[in-house]
């Protein structure tokens, strides 16, 4: 499983600019969701997208390389789960 992930916020402020609601609102959204934690913890990889568009690009692109090489089956499970275009950086 890939996961996409930022600092909170980051996200709050994003997500607050991106739907023009108050930061309180964004919070409140996003505590709805599961906790970013828990959810990079259950990923096979990780990609922090807390920093600038080319930065999360090269994560994007090296974990790409980094799958490529594996050359996982089509029918991967995060295909199966909906998933069919994930690519990002491995988990530290």
């Amino acid at each position: 499983m890939i996961s996409v992930t930022c600092d909170r916020e980051t996200a709050i402020s994003r997500l607050a600019a991106r739907d023009g609601m108050t930061r309180s609102q964004a919070d409140a959204r996003l505590r709805a969701q599961m906790d970013a934690d828990r959810k990079a913890g259950a990923s096979d990889y990780v990609i922090d997208n807390s920093g600038s568009l080319d930065e999360t690009r090269r994560q994007v692109v090296a974990l790409a390389r980094v799958l490529l090489e594996k050359r996982l089956p089509i029918a991967s499970p995060a295909r199966r789960n909906g998933f069919p275009n994930a690519f990002a950086t491995p988990r530290k």
